[in-house]
């Protein structure tokens, strides 16, 4: 499936109101961990996103657009 598929059957899991609006749609738990995002959900702009997940020593977190977002920003739905 592709990230737009997983995106769009997937409900909503966390909302992070950075950017134009961050939804977390699905977590891929694997050897590696990744997160389905949707950004744009507030604008008109929607874009789809698979995103790895760091685990630091203080926190954990994605890289996006160049920027750190904590997994603790999001609000959970």
């Amino acid at each position: 499936m592709t990230k737009r598929q997983i995106c769009r059957s997937c409900p909503t899991i966390a909302v992070c109101d950075h950017l134009g609006g961050l939804e977390i749609k699905h977590i891929e738990c694997g050897a590696d961990d990744y997160l389905y995002i949707v950004s744009g959900s507030a604008a008109s702009k929607i874009k789809y996103h698979k995103l790895k997940i760091y685990y630091g020593s203080r926190s954990t977190y994605i890289n996006f657009r160049g920027h750190r977002y904590p997994l603790n920003m999001f609000i959970k739905v």
